[in-house]
């Protein structure tokens, strides 16, 4: 699995082990692909939407 620096450094940073099994099962099923454009917590999901949505259109 290939992975930007920045989300190696938010995956690492997440505390709750359940989240991070969670987040790699969902990431490894089935041979579909599937790209994370960004992470974060509730606190910054508004902002953490803009970032994706900004970073699918430069894809």
């Amino acid at each position: 699995m290939q992975q930007t620096q920045t989300f190696t450094a938010w995956h690492s940073s997440v505390r709750d082990l359940r989240a991070k099994i969670a987040i790699a099962r969902r990431i490894e099923r089935g041979g579909v692909v599937i790209v994370l454009l960004a992470g974060g917590d509730k606190s910054s999901q508004s902002a953490d939407i803009r970032r994706a949505k900004k970073l699918a259109k430069e894809i």
